[in-house]
């Protein structure tokens, strides 16, 4: 391995710090007081991209740490400086506290006050009717005030029930102030919607008959009409349209029924795109990209091991790719609550369209809805099928998943199996299970 490509090395004694460079070389200096944290997190960066430009910079933090001793006026200046900081926290700190106490904090009995779907449970914590895992107060607050603004809690309420299925309890807490606060949008079916820069692997076919086939597909079932009942069309142009009861316009050149056309995609060539770092990945529109959680890093550093997905700020100023992404998160599968303000991490997503960066504003969660139930239906017939192959299940060993059996009698038939237990060992069993009904429920 070359010089340029060894990972640096931190570890802190005490109150002095290690760092350890190419050639075995080391760096020692009591912790600054300012810029550790930046240091931290350029050598996270530098660990997993390898770019000269964090190098660099890590070489200019260490010079500056490494400084000679300064003189005693230095010092003592340095001092009375770190002296009014350290008043000056104090003095925040007894305001915020004479505040926090001049605001009567409110019982959970009042924030879930005529909120349908929740209820006090006797030890004084809040929860979904049908559940037993207490409810952060975050999230009930924003219970309340999506209810009393009229909103639509279904997006709110599943979201909830794939949270609690995070193994990750920081996660569990913090993740969806982060998430709000930063503009990620919530779909129906409660998955985090996010996106991501790829390079194309390979080109596949027709690249805009491709993308009218899926455009036509996703517009006419977010009207809720047949995908039957409409007809794509190649205009004089090249540009494709599509209308209903197969009504062809003047010069047009049919395509075929958009109900056909979709069904068949997986027979057509589709791009594969990879991702920017490894070019490893496989990345299919409609298959989902995974990677093993056990490999993901759950620090809140911005920059560390795992699928980055970002909001609509981080795509319109980083390029780390030439095509755009627009993908699905369960939130079960976020792994980290980010310290910075575009982008988190997570163990697996399902990217659904290719999309223009001008694009991403007029985005409604509406739009997604038929995306957002093929990913709910992939994931239970994964999961059952997984169940069904596993050979300590000797009742199911061997035996295929019957599609003609309604998934959620096929969940409760596997009630009380090992690996229902394991899919989230932090929740009950009986937990585990109603979460899964509830996520059948939506697509049976």
């Amino acid at each position: 391995m070359s010089a340029a490509k060894q990972p640096i090395g931190l570890k802190q004694i005490g109150d002095t710090v290690i760092v350890y460079l190419e050639d075995k070389k080391k760096v020692k200096f009591p912790k600054p007081v300012e810029a550790f944290d930046k240091l931290v997190a350029l050598i996270n960066q530098f660990n997993m991209w390898f770019r000269a430009k964090d190098r660099m910079d890590i070489g200019k933090l260490l010079d500056k740490f490494t400084q000679p001793i300064k003189t005693d006026e230095q010092q003592q200046q340095e001092k009375k400086v770190q002296t009014n900081r350290i008043q000056r926290k104090k003095i925040e700190k007894k305001i915020k506290t004479v505040a926090q106490e001049s605001i009567p904090v409110e019982p959970v009995v009042e924030l879930i006050r005529d909120v349908p779907g929740i209820k006090v449970h006797s030890d004084g914590t809040a929860r979904l009717e049908g559940f037993g895992f207490p409810l952060p107060k975050f999230i009930l607050q924003k219970f309340r005030e999506w209810h009393e603004a009229g909103e639509d809690l279904t997006p709110l309420r599943n979201f909830t029930l794939l949270l609690a299925a995070n193994p990750n309890p920081d996660v569990r807490e913090d993740i969806l102030p982060w998430l709000l606060k930063h503009h990620f949008m919530l779909t129906p079916n409660g998955y985090v919607v996010a996106y991501r820069y790829v390079n194309i692997k390979e080109q596949g076919g027709d690249r805009n008959l491709l993308e009218a086939i899926t455009r036509a597909y996703a517009n006419v079932r977010s009207r809720r009409r047949a995908t039957k009942e409409f007809s794509l069309f190649k205009l004089k142009d090249g540009t494709y349209t599509w209308d209903y009861n197969h009504k062809q316009p003047e010069g047009s050149k049919v395509v075929g029924i958009v109900q056909d056309l979709y069904k068949g995609l997986d027979k057509q060539a589709q791009p594969v795109y990879t991702d920017n770092h490894t070019g490893k990945f496989r990345i299919k529109l409609g298959e989902v990209v995974e990677m093993d959680r056990t490999k993901t890093s759950a620090s809140r550093a911005d920059c560390s091991y795992g699928l980055h997905m970002g909001n609509s700020h981080w795509v319109k100023t980083s390029s780390y790719g030439s095509e755009l992404l627009l993908c699905l998160i369960n939130p079960a599968d976020i792994v980290n609550v980010p310290s910075g303000e575009w982008k988190f991490r997570c163990c697996q997503y399902y990217p659904v369209a290719r999309i223009e960066l001008e694009d991403i504003d007029k985005l409604e969660a509406e739009q997604l809805r038929v995306f957002d139930g093929d990913y709910a239906t992939l994931e239970m017939e994964t999961l059952i099928k997984s169940i069904r192959q596993d050979p300590t299940l000797k009742e199911f060993a061997g035996k295929r998943v019957d599609k003609k059996t309604p998934l959620i009698k096929q969940l409760r038939e596997l009630k009380g199996t090992q690996s229902i237990r394991t899919w989230s060992t932090h929740l009950p069993e009986e937990d585990q299970q109603a979460i899964l009904e509830s996520r059948v429920a939506l697509i049976a």
